[in-house]
């Protein structure tokens, strides 16, 4: 990769791949030394081809949308709706690139849940999709 693809394109392409099943494409966008973390479950994948292959050997079809991204320097954070059709998930991704790969990603996946109905005064909903 070379070292002017700034962070923010990086991840988009990496989503961009997963939307479209694509997984071993991702590897040239890995730093040989990538890391990622994912703290909920408190999983650590060192290597591009241990995060490919989780990727790979996920169960079911996701389709990936990036709703919103912040570039700053060296990184790029990602909010993006994952689902399947029947389970919709985000996925918040914190992307360190170094040398123009992706060398380090901390995700945290939150699920939707029903809000609780005693804020609803204050609150407005928002649109299904």
């Amino acid at each position: 990769m070379a070292a002017m693809i700034r962070p923010g394109a990086l991840a988009r392409e990496l989503w961009r791949l997963f939307d479209e099943a694509r997984f071993a494409e991702v590897e040239p966008l890995l730093a040989p030394d990538f890391l990622c973390e994912w703290p909920q479950t408190g999983e650590v994948f060192r290597g591009p081809a241990n995060f490919i292959a989780v990727q790979e050997n996920y169960p079911g079809r996701w389709r990936c949308t990036v709703e919103h991204m912040i570039e700053s320097g060296g990184e790029a954070v990602t909010r993006t709706r994952v689902s399947d059709g029947k389970t919709h998930t985000f996925a918040l991704s914190f992307f360190q690139v170094r040398e123009g790969q992706i060398s380090r990603l901390t995700e945290f996946w939150a699920d939707p849940y029903a809000a609780p109905p005693d804020r609803a005064r204050w609150a407005e909903r928002r649109r299904a999709e």
